[in-house]
């Protein structure tokens, strides 16, 4: 590969999520302070949601990695299950022995018995769901009565749902309203801006030993977030592939022509972006304003000529 080429210790734009290359984005610190702000407050329900790409797992496994021994954790990141699997999945995950035989009430109680226990021991709770978005009606309902298991004075169990904006519609649902109600923060992350991705390339370059100057040239930053969208995974599809060119060619900096070669081999991906404004889309609305334009003048042009020969 072009590690030895750039100097590199490990690869900066691997899609796997990796802890290491973590970027800490101003976007992204917000919603991990507002999370731990949340878990801080014993708030029962949260939720982060956010377009395909963005980063959401590293998010949720930065958070999981950052939370101190107060917490007890559980993840979930494959949510497509009937409400008494996500009881088990649980379960299994907070390492609670599963019996074959057993009830969705059996399964709460044994849960609450633990939380309970937990509680005692001046530890909380933390159940986090990623991919939130394909979670059943019915598992939905198992985690609101999930939210009623408390003491006198606060829940036993705290949950962050994490998604894509499929979720917000889900939640809309009218019976999902119980639900609903009991979010008390949320937090949308978007898409990358001209300065953020500068940012991104910057921070993950330094986390894989590259310490050499700049990389990538201003022009292949900007084309490189016009044709990713700012879409964190795209850019790493396409700065991956870029950085393979320029070491194939011998160059030590990454041009805009290496970013046109690299999307030029990601057409189908970068076609897939049009949601977040391509730069297609962008050059038919201009165009469009264009012809617009055009038709106005000779309208004009034409009616000053009949003026004109009357």
């Amino acid at each position: 590969m072009y590690l030895e080429h750039f100097q590199l210790n490990q690869l900066p734009f691997a899609l796997t999520p990796n802890l290491s290359l973590y970027c800490g984005l101003s976007q992204h610190e917000e919603a991990l302070e507002l999370m731990r702000y949340g878990l801080s407050q014993g708030e029962c329900l949260m939720k982060v949601v956010g377009e395909v790409g963005l980063g959401k797992t590293l998010l949720c496994r930065q958070l999981l990695n950052s939370l101190s021994d107060e917490y007890v954790t559980c993840y979930v990141f494959n949510p497509c299950l009937s409400g008494e699997d996500l009881l088990k999945a649980i379960s299994i995950d907070l390492g609670i022995p599963v019996p074959k035989k057993c009830s969705r009430f059996d399964l709460i109680q044994q849960l609450n018995d633990v939380f309970l226990s937990h509680h005692q021991n001046n530890k909380r709770v933390v159940l986090l769901i990623d991919e939130a978005q394909v979670l059943s009606d019915e598992a939905i309902e198992t985690l609101r009565l999930l939210t009623n298991l408390e003491t006198d004075s606060s829940k036993l169990l705290q949950i962050i749902l994490v998604g894509q904006p499929e979720l917000d519609k889900r939640l809309e649902k009218a019976n999902l309203r119980q639900i609903q109600q009991r979010i008390a923060y949320s937090c949308h992350l978007k898409p990358l801006n001209l300065d953020s991705t500068a940012e991104y390339l910057a921070r993950r370059l330094v986390a894989a030993g590259h310490y050499h100057g700049q990389l990538f040239s201003k022009g292949a930053v900007k084309m490189l977030n016009r044709y990713a969208c700012g879409v964190p995974r795209i850019i790493n599809i396409l700065s991956n592939k870029a950085l393979l060119i320029a070491s194939g060619r011998n160059k030590q900096t990454i041009t805009s022509q290496d970013i046109k070669q690299a999307v030029q081999d990601s057409r189908g991906l970068v076609k897939t972006t049009t949601y977040y404004g391509s730069p297609l889309g962008k050059l038919k609305r201009r165009l469009l304003s264009a012809a617009s334009g055009f038709i106005s003048a000779c309208m004009l042009a034409s009616t000053a000529i009949f003026l004109f020969t009357r």
